[in-house]
């Protein structure tokens, strides 16, 4: 039987919990419609809490990134070390893989950190710059515009900007650590004019991983052709129900 949905490769960290990275990347891809593919950027000790981080040699990242083949999409998450992120960088200017979309993850939720100084630095300068879009949370975007603080949503507006004129295609600002409700969302793209907000159900609940899966969510409608602002609304619906159904 033929599969006629995109491909939509995941580059990111494996959390043996499944509670975030890979596998829950995986689970989101094929939830929203796309064909997953998975390589694995990092290992990890956690489950609540996380008791190692350990990247890969760069050389195997590429080989396994190599051994899938052509995709319509790819998401990139945790990376680890700057050996590794200039080994993407490398492979999407190679034309290997196409511009990605970037979770810049650079800490778990329990405040390790998971990404090495070094790499930061190399994913501000280097990936970002040929992002297709970048999907940080409200304490990744001070740090990838290196601004103080990004707490309200004029702040939200203004890091996308500053991520748009830094050269991202589309950048989304997602809002789950505001106050109050419903959620905010702020994205802006490559040409527009100024950024715009998206508003969305906020779920409560404990689930882990949503800033993953929003990513690879929104790779993936991306991949079906979806337009940036319908991508981003989709992406957001497909983490509320997400949500909603872990509670």
């Amino acid at each position: 039987m033929s599969d006629d949905r995109p491909a939509v490769m995941t580059i990111a960290g494996l959390d043996p919990g499944c509670g975030a990275g890979l596998i829950a990347d995986v689970e989101a891809i094929g939830a929203c419609g796309g064909s997953p593919r998975a390589v694995c950027a990092a290992l990890t000790a956690q489950g609540r809490e996380v008791m190692g981080a350990y990247p890969v040699e760069a050389s195997i990242l590429e080989q396994q990134t190599r051994s899938v083949g052509e995709v319509a999409a790819v998401k990139i998450g945790m990376l680890g070390s700057e050996a590794v992120v200039e080994r993407v960088v490398f492979m999407v200017m190679d034309g290997a893989i196409p511009a990605p979309v970037v979770d810049p993850v650079r800490h778990a939720s329990t405040g390790m950190m998971l990404m090495e100084n070094q790499a930061g630095e190399r994913l501000k300068k280097s990936l970002l710059p040929r992002a297709a879009a970048v999907t940080p949370n409200l304490d990744e975007a001070a740090w990838l515009t290196g601004v103080e603080d990004v707490l309200t949503v004029s702040q939200m507006e203004d890091a996308a900007r500053a991520l748009v004129d830094a050269g991202v295609g589309l950048a989304v600002i997602t809002g789950g650590h505001l106050p109050g409700a419903p959620l905010i969302d702020v994205a802006m793209a490559a040409g527009d004019d100024a950024p715009w907000q998206l508003m969305r159900r906020r779920v409560e609940g404990s689930a882990r991983g949503t800033g993953c899966r929003f990513s690879s969510a929104l790779a993936t409608f991306l991949a079906l052709e979806l337009e940036p602002r319908a991508a981003v609304e989709r992406a957001g619906e497909y983490v509320a129900s997400y949500v909603a159904m872990s509670r």
